[in-house]
């Protein structure tokens, strides 16, 4: 995956970095060091954030979420398929 969002780093195709605030600069970082960008909000919401990098070229990315095994439920329930359906024969998996 391409670095956007990390620090020193140029937007990658369109996808905006901390530079250039946007849908996904949070201020994460200032609680979290390390975290790139946040995808916030109903099932819809994180999957349209998450589909900019999708269609930036991105793919696979590294999500985390606390409670982890909650987050990976809650992610695999309500926001993959909706990446499936928007995406149909680009996911692998």
């Amino acid at each position: 995956m391409a670095t956007a969002g990390m620090p020193g780093s140029a937007p990658s195709h369109g996808v905006r970095n901390r530079a250039d605030p946007g849908p996904t600069a949070t201020g994460i970082t200032r609680v979290r060091p390390g975290a790139g960008i946040a995808a916030v909000g109903n099932p819809r919401q994180c999957a349209d954030t998450l589909q900019q990098f999708i269609d930036a070229g991105c793919h696979s990315v590294c999500l985390s979420g606390y409670l982890h095994d909650e987050e990976a439920e809650r992610f695999g329930r309500l926001i993959r398929p909706i990446l499936a359906e928007t995406n149909r024969g680009r996911l692998a998996a």
